[in-house]
């Protein structure tokens, strides 16, 4: 998630590409951060919604252990 002068972007993308594999160019300078910023939204609900089922079932006495596997098999590998 890269940000900046596309000119520069593109003539230092074989150094990023030594130091990570998935590189996107998002546009002006500040456009990598909101874009991380984006992702760091997307997993802080994503953590927060793993707690709640888990809390959820841990109320309702099942095993965590069971619960997490059978999830983890369904269509949306949750």
């Amino acid at each position: 998630m890269v940000g900046g002068d596309r000119d520069i972007y593109d003539r230092v993308l074989p150094i990023f590409k030594i130091i990570g594999r998935d590189i996107a160019y998002m546009g002006e300078s500040g456009s990598g951060q909101h874009t991380k910023m984006c992702n760091q939204i997307l997993i802080a609900g994503t953590m927060i919604g793993v707690v709640e089922s888990l809390l959820y079932a841990y109320r309702a006495g099942l095993d965590l252990d069971s619960v997490i596997d059978v999830i983890g098999k369904g269509v949306a590998s949750s």
